[in-house]
């Protein structure tokens, strides 16, 4: 079979087309599995950030209402500091674990009140957070300690006791 020289470079550059478009596809698929499983280093005391906030600072969000300066506090140090540092503390990742719970299944307010003074205190004690937020962090500390001591008394901040 005599094909004709124009229809060789058709084909030749079809062919040519062909497997670079596939080779795309293929690069393409397995960069993307590559990203999806871009986990961060395996330490025992490193958490994955992401998987981390989504399971157990997103529920916390229950308590703002109670508690907003503890979620304006977390929030503050979450934003400029990697969970991380603070999970590497066994009573910080003992009080999120219960405090992940008492959001769904509810708890006593006096224990939930006690346990948020345990990763305050983690928060406060690091030197960092205190110099990055020394304007900030005195007014929501008393403001988080007013909501704490309400809820040991048994009267909302604001109300006459």
């Amino acid at each position: 079979m005599n094909i004709p020289i124009s229809y060789g470079y058709l084909l030749a550059a079809t062919l040519a087309a062909g497997t670079i478009i596939l080779f795309a596809i293929i690069l393409r698929r397995q960069l993307a599995v590559r990203v999806a499983e871009c986990p961060f280093p395996p330490d025992t005391h490193q958490v994955r950030e992401h998987e981390f906030y989504t399971e157990f600072l997103m529920p916390l969000l229950v308590f703002e209402r109670d508690y907003p300066s503890f979620i304006a506090i977390l929030s503050l140090v979450v934003s400029r500091f990697p969970i991380s540092r603070f999970t590497a503390h066994e009573e910080v990742r003992a009080a999120l674990a219960f405090l992940r719970e008492a959001s769904f299944n509810g708890g006593n307010p006096k224990e939930i009140s006690s346990v948020m003074c345990v990763i305050v205190n983690a928060f406060v004690n690091d030197p960092d957070v205190e110099y990055e937020f020394r304007l900030k962090l005195p007014d929501l500390l008393n403001k988080f300690l007013d909501e704490v001591s309400a809820t040991a008394t048994g009267w909302k901040v604001g109300t006459p006791g």
